[in-house]
């Protein structure tokens, strides 16, 4: 079961959290694991900075940054990093 799935922020507070040079190409709710074995209710932007793609998520109740990963396109598939 899962609780607490509403968030508390909009999702521009969320984008206000971001780096206002990265562009932002699309976003939505998303919840995420954490190393504790829990989940965090996030908003999740996907956006680009000097040709560089990006996964950002920001809490959704309390607007911290909590992961950033940067997308890296190989023949074999997306990476994470």
């Amino acid at each position: 079961n899962r609780d607490n799935l509403i968030p508390k922020i909009s999702v521009k507070e969320a984008r206000d959290v971001i780096n206002k040079k990265i562009v932002i190409e699309s976003e939505r709710l998303a919840i995420i694991p954490t190393d504790s074995k829990n989940e965090i209710l996030t908003y999740e932007f996907k956006g680009k900075l000097n040709e560089k793609e990006f996964l950002i998520y920001v809490n959704a109740i309390t607007a911290q940054e909590e992961k950033v990963l940067i997308l890296m396109e190989t023949p074999g598939g997306t990476l994470t990093m």
